[in-house]
């Protein structure tokens, strides 16, 4: 495995650098539950437990818990991508072999290690790699369960991220922060109950999706992306009103590193 190299100033540099590619990059994003989870972080270690959609999905917890609530977070990631770009282990990343069971078992424990003390974050996503997110049944392995099993101090918090293309150009984020799971009852047990949990908060969205209830979740960051420079270009012909098209800035939330 490959333990974190955590440089704080860089982790905030690069907090900085998502925060403005996240608002270039999408039209909203949406979270329910950050209030809750913020409260939760500054009393207890916490194991984010999410799906696994996108590259965005690690930078998404950089963001929320660096950038916005000033946590210290970490994630655990596959060891070739680590090796590959290895200023993610300064923010937090740190690796894990795959396919190595030995070493898997190392990643697990120095996880743990890690929540120690209340406002420390370590973010898994059980599904091991990038998954439609329609993908149904999640397939979770069983490393976070065991992070649970030996974090016994940890409060372990079922994540689910949605991407969804809606009217505008930019898609829209849809993150739900859950109440945490309990555990205890053994690996398998612990296991079936986080996938269980994230399953049901993506099916929650995805009906919420469906009857535009979604659209009025806390927004995060954004509002409606501006129409396009071809719409205003045509706008100016009067061969398009513009005023079909909403526009809304597109600027984040007051935070403690805004």
């Amino acid at each position: 495995m490959i333990q974190t190299n955590k440089k704080p100033w860089f982790s905030r540099l690069f907090a900085w650098y998502i925060r403005r590619k996240l608002l270039r990059s999408f039209s909203t994003v949406y979270v329910r539950g950050l209030d809750t989870f913020a409260a939760l972080a500054r009393q207890r270690p916490v194991l984010w437990v999410s799906n696994h959609t996108a590259w965005w999905d690690s930078m998404l917890v950089l963001d929320l818990c660096s950038h916005t609530l000033g946590l210290d977070p970490y994630a655990m990631m596959d060891a070739r991508s680590l090796r590959a770009l290895p200023f993610l282990g300064w923010i937090g990343g740190f690796g894990v072999e795959l396919h190595d069971k030995a070493e898997g078992e190392k990643s697990v424990a120095y996880a743990a290690s890690l929540l120690d003390a209340p406002q420390k974050i370590v973010a898994i996503f059980p599904q091991g790699r990038e998954q439609p997110v329609t993908l149904r049944p999640l397939r979770f392995f069983s490393g976070a369960a065991r992070i649970a099993m030996l974090a016994k101090d940890a409060a372990v918090v079922p994540v689910s991220l949605r991407y969804e293309h809606g009217k505008f150009p930019k898609p829209d984020l849809f993150i739900t922060i859950g109440a945490p799971v309990a555990t205890g009852d053994g690996v398998v047990s612990t296991t079936h109950a986080l996938e269980a949990a994230v399953t049901a908060q993506l099916d929650d969205t995805q009906e919420q999706l469906h009857d535009g209830r979604a659209h009025r979740w806390p927004k995060h960051l954004g509002g409606n992306s501006s129409p396009g420079l071809g719409v205003k270009l045509l706008a100016r012909t009067g061969r398009v009103d513009s005023t079909k098209f909403p526009v809304s800035s597109a600027s984040g939330v007051s935070s403690p590193r805004s």
